[in-house]
């Protein structure tokens, strides 16, 4: 029995390491912090950095930012100094896009918010 245990975890920690790419940046709801919008998103395994394009609802983008990765991603659009581009008080979706070694991801979520 034990043996078969073994063989189990061997397979499972192998298949682990195959896992396919993510898909899916989890973008969580916006939240007001002192001057600003905090956007937040859950870590994609294997990105060493993000890509957030603002977008008019539209779709048409606005401009877009990096953010190194984290064990914990975000980024504050500050009301004072905003991305250049970016209008104040605008309702705006981002894409969260994960990059590894310069090249993008598969990986990317979306969130409307209003800008500060």
């Amino acid at each position: 029995m034990l043996r078969r245990g073994l063989v189990v975890m061997a397979v499972v920690g192998v298949l682990a390491g195959c896992a396919p790419e993510p898909t899916e940046v989890v973008v969580e709801l916006p939240t007001e912090v002192p001057g600003g919008v905090r956007l937040a998103w859950e870590r994609v395994r294997g990105a060493d950095a993000y890509e957030l394009v603002f977008r008019r609802v539209t779709g048409s983008p606005i401009c877009t930012v990096s953010v190194a990765a984290s064990k914990h991603p975000e980024f504050v659009v500050q009301g004072d100094s905003m991305p250049t581009g970016l209008p104040r008080f605008y309702q705006v979706d981002v894409e969260v896009r994960a990059w590894r070694k310069g090249e993008p991801m598969k990986a990317m979520g979306n969130r409307p918010f209003r800008t500060p």
